[in-house]
């Protein structure tokens, strides 16, 4: 179809123009930037402007910063924040806007609280950005990301024809033809001065704030033309940016811990010539029933486990009803630190309410799938609340 439409369309070796490596000026930076939006929603961005480092893509030293920035295991920015009621989610990563310059941006979603510890937060994250200095790039996180990389290209899930072709020909504009498919997959090249020389582009001088919240209605003295969204620009004190630049060593952050959760083992067992096409009763008690069936298709060493657990009085009024709900909720924030580890590995647990008690599947590779089993039993039979 590409061919047939695009074909025609004449090559007139144009040049792609490429841009000076800081859009800003010097005072552009140390700002503010207040927005006022339609939706109920509070976020803060902390955004620094990067080279463009399309040419790292084999060392990819954005992708180690992203990986340890947005963590949420324990020991991360976001587990702190998350003590201290700040903060319900964080996101970090790097985007090549144009040929010459980058973006590395940090994203926290504000809690109410949070809105009123902006600096504070700031400082965390700061606090973060230079715990990571000292430590220094370690090679045993950056062979954990490669392994992760090369499992999911070694394994990767059929795509849609459409993404499949889209994403070949955005990287066909930037990656050798024979490494197009692998690409965004082969970051190998252990090069730590890379990881330093982009850790010390994150500094408080030359960051760019912004903050989006209702609560800005009245603090705010523009309009910008196209969407008529009301915005406000102040600059951060020098003093608050000192404060920042000198921060204390904050105890409770630190680097993640290995990843318990990487697969080792990706054998596939033997589909026995006579085994049942249906799924069938390998055990039944009076408090158990476990169904079997075993992959024929798809032959890739994964599995699937689904839990059906049958609670009489789930749905027996609305109040249990909501206690189950509450319950998988408070489950969810109590995992969520252990859970970040396994989805890196592309093991995956999901939990819901049913009328007739909980329902929980875990799915992914299963060499570790027992090891995330047996965390999720141990705080379901050993429940407590915060």
């Amino acid at each position: 179809m590409v061919i047939e439409k695009f074909s025609e369309i004449e090559n007139k070796n144009v040049k792609v123009p490429e841009w000076p490596r800081h859009p800003y000026g010097e005072e552009q930076y140390g700002q503010k930037l207040k927005i006022v939006p339609i939706k109920d929603i509070r976020s803060l961005t902390i955004s620094f402007t990067t080279d463009d480092l399309t040419q790292y893509y084999k060392s990819a030293p954005d992708n180690y910063l992203t990986h340890l920035i947005g963590h949420e295991g324990k020991g991360s920015i976001l587990s702190e924040l998350r003590r201290l009621g700040w903060c319900n989610d964080l996101m970090a990563g790097h985007q090549n806007t144009q040929n010459g310059f980058g973006f590395f941006e940090i994203v926290v979603d504000l809690t109410q609280e949070g809105l009123a510890h902006v600096d504070d937060i700031v400082n965390i994250v700061f606090q973060y950005l230079c715990m990571l200095r000292k430590e220094g790039p370690k090679k045993w996180i950056f062979d954990e990301c490669v392994k992760l990389n090369e499992m999911r290209f070694r394994f990767k899930e059929k795509e849609q024809p459409e993404n499949l072709v889209t994403h070949a020909v955005s990287s066909m504009q930037i990656f050798p033809l024979e490494e197009v498919l692998i690409a965004p997959y082969m970051s190998n090249e252990w090069r730590p001065e890379l990881v330093c020389n982009l850790l010390n582009e994150l500094v408080p001088s030359k960051s760019r704030i912004s903050l989006v919240s209702q609560s800005f209605e009245d603090s705010t003295d523009m309009t910008e033309p196209y969407y008529k969204t009301k915005y406000g620009l102040e600059r951060i004190p020098q003093c608050t940016i000192e404060r920042w630049e000198c921060c204390d060593v904050n105890e409770n952050l630190k680097l993640s811990l290995p990843n318990s959760f990487i697969p080792n083992n990706f054998d596939i067992a033997e589909v026995p010539s006579d085994a049942p096409i249906h799924p069938t009763i390998i055990m039944d008690t009076p408090i158990l029933r476990v169904w079997h069936k075993q992959d024929n298709q798809f032959n890739k060493p994964k599995a699937c486990m689904t839990f059906d657990m049958s609670n009489p009085i789930a749905y027996l009024d609305p109040l249990n009803c909501n206690l189950n709900h509450m319950m998988v909720m408070l489950l969810k924030d109590q995992l969520n630190e252990y859970l970040y580890d396994a989805e890196l590995a592309s093991l995956k647990l999901n939990v819901t309410t049913k009328p007739g008690g909980i329902d929980f599947t875990i799915r992914g590779f299963n060499d570790k799938q027992v090891v995330l089993l047996e965390k999720l039993l141990d705080h379901l039979f050993n429940f407590s609340i915060d």
